[in-house]
């Protein structure tokens, strides 16, 4: 924040709520929902704690919300939730250029892979990359990779033990702008998207998108307020003692929607 004046506060606890309610949804789109915006603007009426720390880049607000606030905002909204913990998506991504095809890392593609993890971090996602080991490149290589070759690249994520995978490729081209496309393989089914004329970063963006919105599909389910209904009755048999009760109740408040 600039200063500590009531504008930059409202400011940031706005933001700050937009971010935990995608963070929680798992929906990138929830600031366009209907209603949105209102909630957004009374921020400083929901938040738990907030307090003003010096940072190397300047002032900045540390925002908490409690829980039940927040799910009882995505209920007002009619929105998704999706509970924690969350699976890892592991992401194989393989740039083509002059000299040969390779694979994305840190230490040659900070950027690339700084925007893929802020991407899944904002989606609350976490997001995993192979460690270009021996035996990973035993395994797969980057031509592989290239051409889907699906099996590879499963057997290959095995290791990693995670259900979700992220394959990219990309071209970068003399004009500074990327060609490439994602493909999201998971346990329930295929995701794909192809992009061309844009930075590196945008194309980040999509394989996050195409991946998350996918997983939101999976395992997020929507939240309705009490006054559309959507309440359920539930009739247990077999009850006869207090233990029966207690192991019947330890069921129910394991299901972190209800």
């Amino acid at each position: 924040v600039p200063d500590r004046t009531t504008g930059s506060l409202d400011h940031a606890l706005a933001s700050a709520l937009e971010q935990v309610l995608v963070r929680v949804s798992g929906d990138a789109q929830l600031a366009e929902y209907p209603g949105t915006a209102t909630l957004l603007s009374n921020a400083r009426d929901r938040v738990s704690l907030y307090s003003y720390s010096e940072l190397e880049q300047g002032l900045a607000v540390r925002a908490q919300f409690d829980s039940s606030i927040i799910k009882s905002l995505l209920r007002q909204l009619r929105a998704s939730f999706w509970a924690a913990p969350r699976p890892a998506v592991l992401v194989w991504l393989v740039a083509d250029e002059s000299e040969g095809r390779r694979f994305v890392n840190f230490a040659d593609d900070p950027d690339l892979v700084t925007a893929l993890i802020d991407g899944f971090g904002g989606r609350g996602v976490p997001v995993r990359f192979p460690l270009l080991d021996l035996e990973d490149t035993a395994n797969l290589s980057p031509d592989g990779v290239w051409q889907k070759a699906m099996p590879d690249v499963i057997a290959a994520s095995e290791r990693y033990g995670v259900e979700h995978v992220l394959v990219g490729r990309f071209v970068q081209l003399s004009s500074g702008q990327a060609v490439g496309d994602w493909l999201y393989y998971g346990p329930a089914f295929q995701r794909s998207v192809e992009l061309s004329g844009v930075d590196a970063v945008t194309l980040m963006s999509a394989g996050v998108q195409v991946s998350v919105d996918a997983m939101v599909e999976q395992y997020a389910v929507k939240l309705d307020d009490d006054a559309f209904g959507g309440r359920v009755r539930v009739h247990v048999e077999g009850v006869s003692g207090y233990d029966d009760y207690r192991g019947v109740m330890a069921v129910l408040e394991s299901i972190i929607v209800v």
